[in-house]
Order: C-alpha cells, then sequence, then structure tokens
C-alpha cells in the first residue's frame, strides 16, 4: 500500500473512526498514541498515519529545534489527519539523535517544555528528526 491509496482512503470515508476501521482491514496495526493523536503502520510501508483528536501538526517556535521536526508526506485540510515517513531508531541511535538535537538547541530552550527525549527521536536519511512533542 502506497501513502496515496490511504490519501484515497481518507477522501472516501471523511470520518476519523471510519478511517482508522478501513486501515485496520488494510492490515494496519495500532502502534500507539502520542498526547493527540493515534499512529497506525504495516511492517511493509515505509510510512505512518497520524490520526488525530486535534491539530496533528505543530510547529516550533525556536528555529533550531524547527529544523529537526519530521515532515509530513501529507495533511488533510483541518491538520487531523497525517502521513509521516517512519523514522529508523535503536537504543544507541536514539540516544545520540537525542543528544545531536539537545546539543543544537539554546540553553534558554528546554525539551521537557515539548516533551522531547530519547523516545520521540529518531534518524530520517541520516539526520535526527522530532517526530512527537507537545
Amino acid at each position: 500500500m502506497s501513502p496515496e491509496r490511504v490519501i484515497q482512503i481518507w477522501f472516501a470515508t471523511r470520518k476519523h473512526e471510519t478511517f482508522k476501521k478501513y486501515l485496520k482491514e488494510e492490515g494496519f496495526k495500532y502502534l500507539g498514541c502520542g498526547r493527540t493523536s493515534e499512529v497506525f503502520t504495516r511492517r511493509d510501508v515505509n510510512f505512518v498515519v497520524k490520526v488525530g483528536k486535534g491539530c496533528v501538526t505543530r510547529k516550533f517556535k525556536e528555529p533550531e529545534l524547527e529544523k529537526f521536526r519530521l515532515p509530513y508526506l501529507f495533511v488533510n485540510g483541518n491538520r487531523s489527519v497525517g502521513i509521516q515517513h517512519k523514522v529508523r531508531r535503536n537504543k544507541e541511535s536514539k540516544y545520540r539523535a537525542f543528544r545531536i538535537i539537545n546539543n543544537a538547541v539554546p540553553p534558554d530552550v528546554f525539551l521537557d517544555n515539548y516533551d522531547i527525549h530519547q523516545d520521540n527521536v529518531g534518524w530520517l536519511n541520516r539526520k535526527p528528526v522530532i517526530f512527537d512533542y507537545k
């Protein structure tokens, strides 16, 4: 399945519960939830689908953090459904990614305020990225 097919399913349903039902029927598994969204994926795809109770996309005020934000492949009009690449990470690499991000921001920017920690970061195209934050 491609991201384009997921987008087609969204536009055919346009209701969160129906959309999640179709995703499950297409073999997507519930991966977990963030503060405002549920995340679904399949083993054979390289993306995740976020279905939010509110807005799934938010920008950082600080440009130092914004450059690490994982971009979206698709976001619907009211920003409650989004598709992002899967990130790569293991125990060692997520700590390394967090260290790089933490060292790149000024001392007055507290990552705790955004709930950014080693479990919310990973790697995409050999660059550290933040994929979950508040």
